[in-house]
C-alpha cells in the first residue's frame, strides 16, 4: 500500500533519502534491496547477487522514493509537492484574510482561485475549510480570531460556493463538526459580538440548524456550551424543537405540556452525539437548560411536574448554577426562595453557583448570592474579600492553606491579583512550597500571570524564611 504524501512536504529531505537509499542499496542491504524490487520495474527480476553487474544511479532511487508515494515518477512527485506547497500557500493567505477581515484580499483570492471556497487545510488541524475558520472553533488555537466584520466575510465565502454543511476531522468528525456546530460553541465570535448574526447568515445560506443529521446537534451544542442567545438564533431561524430539552430551553410551555403527558418521552441527541433515552434524565437535563435559558415559567411547570430543583445533570450542575451562569437574576430568586442549595459545588470546577455569576460576569447574580453562599477561605480570596478572609483566619490559623492542606487560598489569590490578600495569606504562615494542580508553586503562578509585585512578595517571604 502506497505512503501518503505528508500535509507538510520536503523535497530536501526526500532527495536525501533517495541518496540514502542508493548508498544502502550499493552496500548490500537487504530491506533497501527488497525496496527497490517492489517498487523499481527494472529491479523485480534481479538478485541482491547480480546487483554488482546491475546500474543503478540516483534518479532509480527517486523512482523508488516516488513509487512509494504512489506517483508514477520523481518528476511527477515533484509536480505534485510543488502543487500541495502552492496550495497550502494560497489557502493560508485566505485563512489570514478570514481571520483578519481583510474583504479585498478574501475576493480577490476567491476570485483568482475559486477552489478556495471549498478548499480544506493541507498543513492545519484538521482538514478544515474556510468557513471553519470563520466559526473559529477547533482549528489551531493562534488562529482561532473573529474580526469585526466576520458576517461579511462569511457572506464572501458563501457567495463564491462554500458549504455550510462541510464535516472536517475536528471534535470526532461527522454531525461535530461542522462549521455551524462549532460557530454556536465558540468563544471568539461571541465575544466579537457577531455570533448570533453569524448563525442567522450560516443557516440563511443553507446550514441545516437541526445539524446534518437532523438530530438537533447545533441546539444542543449551543445549550451545551451556555450559549442561550446562540440556542435562540437557531429556533428563531427555524429550528425544530422536537425534544423535551429543545422545548423548555425554548419556553414552549404548551409543547413541554404534551410532551410530559407522554408515557416515554423523545430521545434527547447531547452535544457529544450521545443519545439519553432515561426519562427522568431528559426532564432533569431540560430543567437546568430551562433555568439557563430564563425560562422561569417553564422551570416552575417543570416543577410542578415533580423534577426535583437540586438534582444534577452532566458534571454535577444545577438549574441554579446555568441560571446564575446565565444572568437570569428572577429564576435565580425563584430557585433560592423555593430550596434550591446555593452551596452545591460541580464536579468539573468545584464552584457554587457564586463562582458561575462572577465568572460569567453576571454581577447582579453575583451581589445576590455571595451572602447567601458558604465560602471557604480559598473563595474568599478569590473573591477578594479580605476582611472575610481576616475573620476566618482569626477564628482558625490553621485553614491558612485551605481545606485540604493544598495551598488553594494563596493560589486563587494570586489568581485574582489581590495583592493584600497574598500579604494577609504569608504573614499567617501560608506554605509556598506547595503546588497547584499543574505542578506550580506560588511564586511560579504568580510569574506566569504577569503579576510581578506579588511575585517579588514571595521571593521576600521566601529569603526571610530561610
Amino acid at each position: 500500500m502506497a505512503k501518503s504524501i505528508p500535509p507538510l512536504p520536503n523535497l530536501e529531505f526526500d532527495k536525501k533519502q533517495a541518496k540514502a537509499l542508493l548508498k544502502a542499496l550499493r552496500a548490500g542491504d537487504e530491506s533497501a534491496f527488497t525496496r527497490f524490487r517492489t517498487h523499481h520495474p527494472r529491479i523485480q527480476d534481479t538478485s541482491l547477487s547480480d546487483l554488482p553487474h546491475t546500474r543503478i544511479t540516483l534518479a532509480d532511487a527517486q523512482l523508488v522514493i516516488a513509487r512509494e508515494y504512489g506517483v508514477s515518477s520523481w518528476s511527477a512527485y515533484l509536480r505534485e509537492v510543488r502543487t500541495m506547497m502552492t496550495e497550502i500557500s494560497l489557502f493560508d493567505k485566505a485563512i489570514d484574510a478570514v481571520i483578519h477581515g481583510n474583504a479585498a484580499t478574501l475576493k480577490t483570492l476567491l476570485t483568482d482561485h475559486p477552489e478556495l471556497a471549498t478548499a480544506r487545510s493541507l498543513n492545519g488541524k484538521g482538514k478544515a475549510t474556510l468557513l471553519h475558520y470563520v466559526a473559529a472553533n477547533g482549528v489551531e488555537d493562534h488562529l482561532q480570531q473573529t474580526p469585526p466584520n466576520a458576517v461579511e466575510i462569511a457572506e464572501i465565502l458563501f457567495t463564491a460556493g462554500a458549504d455550510p454543511n462541510a464535516t472536517a476531522d475536528i471534535y470526532g468528525g461527522g454531525a461535530g463538526s461542522t462549521p455551524l456546530v462549532g460557530l454556536v460553541s465558540s468563544v471568539h465570535p461571541h465575544e466579537a459580538g457577531v455570533q448570533t448574526d453569524l448563525v442567522r447568515v450560516f443557516v440563511r445560506h443553507g446550514a441545516k440548524p437541526n445539524g446534518i443529521l437532523g438530530d438537533g446537534r447545533p441546539l444542543a451544542t449551543a445549550l451545551e456550551t451556555w450559549y442561550p442567545l446562540a440556542f435562540k438564533t437557531l429556533v428563531d431561524s427555524g429550528a425544530t424543537l422536537d425534544n423535551l430539552v429543545f422545548a423548555a430551553s425554548a419556553g414552549r410551555n404548551d409543547l413541554v405540556e404534551t410532551m410530559l403527558s407522554a408515557e416515554t418521552l423523545t430521545p434527547y441527541t447531547n452535544a457529544l452525539g450521545e443519545v439519553i433515552y432515561d426519562n427522568e434524565t431528559i426532564r432533569q437535563i431540560a430543567f437546568v437548560k430551562a433555568c439557563l435559558c430564563g425560562q422561569l415559567a417553564t422551570v416552575q411547570l417543570l416543577q410542578a411536574h415533580g423534577v426535583p430543583l437540586n438534582g444534577r445533570i452532566k458534571h454535577s450542575r444545577t438549574g441554579l448554577h446555568e441560571a446564575a451562569y446565565g444572568g437570569e437574576l428572577d429564576v435565580v430568586r425563584w430557585l433560592v426562595d423555593n430550596g434550591a442549595d446555593v452551596g452545591i459545588r460541580d464536579s468539573q470546577f468545584n464552584s457554587l453557583p457564586v463562582h458561575w455569576a462572577n465568572a460569567a460576569g453576571r454581577r447582579d447574580v453575583y451581589d445576590y448570592l455571595l451572602p447567601r453562599s458558604p465560602l471557604t477561605l480559598a473563595d474568599c480570596a478569590e473573591f477578594g474579600l479580605i476582611e472575610r478572609v481576616k475573620a476566618i483566619l482569626d477564628a482558625d490559623p490553621a485553614m491558612v492553606n485551605g481545606d485540604n492542606h493544598n495551598g488553594a487560598p494563596l493560589f486563587e489569590a494570586i489568581g485574582g491579583g489581590h495583592m493584600e490578600i497574598v500579604r494577609v495569606l504569608l504573614d499567617s504562615s501560608a506554605d509556598t512550597t506547595l503546588t497547584n494542580s499543574r505542578g506550580m508553586t506560588a511564586l511560579e503562578l504568580a510569574t506566569r500571570r504577569g503579576h510581578e509585585r506579588i511575585a517579588e512578595l514571595i521571593r521576600k517571604h521566601n529569603l526571610e524564611a530561610q
